[in-house]
């Protein structure tokens, strides 16, 4: 094999092994969030679930390890209007660079 197949190969099985061990860091997560839930359905336990998320009145409460955070809604909508505001500027800018290189 020469040098430029072994890299190609190498380059191959790095982007496989990193597949995988994703696929289990994915398994592993939602084995736990499944046996998580199954026990609490069992046991009636219904506080410091290990992920979670619920949606109030005037907020979202996320549970994560037996810890809630509560965000307000209004907070959440001004931030994804930030974002949407910024990604549209950015949009608008590069559409702008490409229509006057193209001249």
């Amino acid at each position: 094999m020469s040098r430029m197949e072994k890299k190609k190969n190498d380059k191959k099985r790095r982007h496989q092994l990193k597949g995988y061990i994703f696929l289990q860091i994915i398994l592993l997560v939602l084995g736990l969030i499944f046996t998580d839930y199954a026990l609490r359905d069992m046991t009636g336990f219904a506080e410091g679930r290990l992920i979670g998320y619920e949606q109030r009145s005037a907020h979202y409460v996320i549970a994560l390890f037996g810890s809630e955070v509560s965000i307000e809604k209004e907070y959440v909508g001004e931030k994804v209007e930030y974002v949407q505001s910024f990604i549209d500027e950015g949009i608008q800018y590069m559409r702008q660079r490409m229509n006057n290189n193209g001249d």
